[in-house]
């Protein structure tokens, strides 16, 4: 079996229990899916994605049971960061980076995410109020190894 996904696949990612894939497609739309059907739920895209038109880089789901919720967090090769609300198919908010972001991540608790990319610099946000907590960067000095140097990709 497969899936007729209408336009190149970038990333995907199955929810916590299962029940859903999300597929990042390179034209900026998210599509979901079940995976034990193969049959098509709905798309995540707004306004936005389809104006921009570039790829979802990432797709990661909040844990269920965690005090954010059904979320879907997905980043963009347009700087952007989305936080989705799967059931409804409402983007809650838009985050825009200086950077290709290419990779985000929940913490387990869904209270906290991260997110990396070409700036080589790694940002923690808070969840609910989308604040930048902090910013790791690499060392200046190229003769300092401090763990990355150059693009984040996972």
């Amino acid at each position: 079996r497969s899936l007729d996904c209408e336009a190149p696949v970038i990333c995907c990612c199955f929810s916590q229990t299962g029940r859903l894939l999300a597929v990042g497609l390179v034209n900026g739309n998210i599509k979901l899916y079940k995976p034990d059907t193969g049959a098509f739920v709905y798309y995540l895209r707004d306004s936005e994605t389809l104006k921009c038109n570039l790829p979802v880089t990432s797709l990661n789901f909040c844990s269920p049971g965690t005090a954010t919720g059904d979320l879907l967090l997905a980043t963009y090769a347009s700087g952007r960061v989305k936080l989705w609300h799967v059931s409804t198919q409402k983007c809650l908010q838009t985050l825009l980076e200086n950077q290709e972001t290419l990779v985000a991540a929940f913490n387990p608790s869904g209270t906290r995410f991260a997110t990396g990319g070409t700036e080589g610099s790694v940002r923690l946000y808070d969840t609910v109020t989308q604040e930048c907590l902090l910013t790791l960067m690499p060392s200046p000095s190229p003769m300092v190894m401090d763990g990355h140097r150059s693009r984040i990709f996972a």
